[in-house]
């Protein structure tokens, strides 16, 4: 799997070209048309929501439970 500097410049690039066609602008890179990274998409989405990971609310946590010894 590995990241490297090319995977993560055109994963920015891809975005940036999702974003601005989001909003009705033309790509800056047409060239980039394809996710390089699509395995990152799990992380983007969470219980079938997309969220930012850092101010999601935690949901799919174990809850407590009594350990016997």
């Amino acid at each position: 799997l590995g990241l490297n500097d090319y995977l993560i410049d055109r994963y920015i690039k891809y975005l940036s070209n999702l974003r601005l066609t989001q909003i009705g602008y033309k790509p800056l890179y047409p060239d980039i048309t394809d996710n390089p990274m699509k395995w990152i998409d799990q992380f983007r989405t969470i219980n079938d929501t997309k969220t930012d990971f850092f101010q999601a609310k935690p949901q799919t946590y174990a809850k407590r439970s009594e350990l016997k010894w």
